[in-house]
């Protein structure tokens, strides 16, 4: 949404006529300089009129608006239609309250706007109490919402995870009391002493060229994928890859928060290291004046391909990340992070538009038969190929 369109929400008019005033050529600020007839012709309210042309009461500030719509995924509360235009309602009025703070505000499609006004004995009326549950229930289901998309793109065949941060995911793991032991892959990986009896990985050979370099390459990687999907279903994660701009991105993410983006990528080794634990990399995300930059070992890529091709030069890749600094500088918005993963197939993930196919859907774990995990490991190694 731009920055034009922000304006117009945070003094009250709808997302749709916003958009459309805003395509037509308008600005807040030739709107407060047309007379009152030439804006009653564009459709608007004589209460938004008079908003902008005295400005009685502020306008919502911009951090609050932009983080109100993010918790909501720009969907009314109420219905979560993603189809309908909306707009930020005060749930306790400005006029008595002056409270522009998130909690007071609620996102809404017009027609639940009026129903906000009006009452009815036909239909339940939607007063301050029952709008603050319906706001504190689907925030918390959208914060749910982008792992769960993470997931469900990451079963597709498609799809393939070239890195993991191993130390760094075995210890979100245990912070999130993930139940290693209930993992489908988890007799087989201990019976090939690839893990101890608790769960966590055994050292692998520092000298391999990658660490996925040997004949349990695909139970490895099974039993650290099945962890990441567990430990992904138990985190926040704000997919921001449609997001990178300065102005909208700086209000929604905080130092600690886990962000995930899709997109270009450029990996650019530290030294010239080229086997063996200890292959220092850079990777950089960079668009809009964003830019977003990790450093990580590649000698943890999951396949031969991941390590010599995927995880070097540039390359069309999602990362899951930790944020641990953001500064501006030289008109640049610089994010520092510690990668957590690092995955091809992961396109339908560029914009949140996914949110609609997967609001209603719940996820389901098969379980996987015992005799198929054992014939699954009689199969031949495939440590050369990217199969995984």
């Amino acid at each position: 949404m731009k920055s034009s369109e922000l304006a117009l929400l945070a003094r009250g008019l709808d997302a749709r006529t916003a958009h459309d005033i805003v395509v037509a050529g308008w600005t807040l600020g030739k709107l407060k300089q047309a007379k009152t007839v030439k804006l009653a012709g564009l459709g608007l309210s004589s209460e938004f009129i008079n908003q902008i042309q005295s400005e009685q009461r502020p306008p919502i500030p911009k951090t609050s608006l932009t983080r109100v719509l993010f918790a909501n995924r720009f969907q009314c509360c109420v219905c979560r239609s993603p189809e309908k235009p909306i707009i930020v309602h005060h749930i306790d009025p400005w006029a008595q309250t002056h409270d522009h703070s998130e909690a007071n505000l609620a996102v809404l499609c017009v027609e639940d706007h009026i129903r906000v006004h009006s009452k009815s004995d036909l239909s339940q009326n939607l007063d301050s109490t029952s709008l603050k549950n319906f706001k504190t229930e689907w925030e918390d289901r959208v914060a749910t919402l982008d792992a769960q998309a993470i997931v469900q793109a990451s079963r597709l065949e498609s799809c393939n995870w070239n890195y993991f941060n191993h130390l760094r995911l075995f210890e979100l793991a245990q912070q999130l009391n993930v139940n290693l032991r209930a993992r489908p892959f988890y007799q087989v990986a201990l019976g090939d002493k690839i893990i101890n009896a608790d769960g966590t990985l055994r050292p692998r050979n520092p000298k391999f060229s990658y660490m996925y370099n040997d004949r349990h390459t695909m139970t490895l990687y099974g039993y650290v994928k099945d962890v990441m999907d567990a430990t992904l279903k138990r985190l926040s994660i704000q997919n921001i890859s449609d997001h990178l701009d300065k102005g909208t991105l700086l209000p929604i993410i905080a130092t600690g928060d886990y962000i995930f983006v899709q997109g270009a990528h450029v990996f650019k080794p530290l030294d010239k290291v080229r086997s063996g634990k200890g292959q220092p990399t850079v990777g950089t995300r960079r668009a809009h004046g964003v830019e977003v930059k990790f450093v990580f070992d590649r000698w943890e890529g999951t396949s031969c391909s991941s390590w010599a091709c995927w995880l070097s030069g540039r390359q069309a890749v999602g990362s899951l990340i930790q944020v641990k600094g953001i500064e501006r500088s030289d008109g640049v918005l610089s994010v520092a992070g510690t990668v957590i993963g690092i995955a091809t197939g992961l396109t339908s993930l560029k914009t949140r538009d996914y949110a609609p196919q997967f609001g209603g859907l719940s996820f389901i774990t098969i379980p996987i038969p015992t005799k198929m995990i054992m014939n699954f490991k009689r199969l031949p190694s495939i440590a050369s190929n990217n199969v995984v």
